[in-house]
């Protein structure tokens, strides 16, 4: 009968060198489908806030043309 001990059983665990699915090129794809859709969300929500802030510092007034 011969002793094992643990560290003779025991193989340390394989490291994956393998690339995340989210930087593989198919994984783009997805992403030039939804940038038309992030860029209008930017442009009807960001651009009249920041528009607002800026008229906010502003003496703009609507009755003098």
């Amino acid at each position: 009968m011969s002793a094992e001990t643990i560290d003779s059983i025991a193989t340390p665990p394989k490291i994956s060198t393998a690339k995340p699915a989210r930087w593989q090129a198919k994984s783009w794809f997805p992403m030039f489908l939804i940038a038309p859709s992030i860029v209008l969300i930017l442009f009807v929500v960001v651009f009249p806030l920041i528009y607002s802030f800026y008229v906010s510092f502003t003496p703009y007034t609507l009755l003098k043309p």
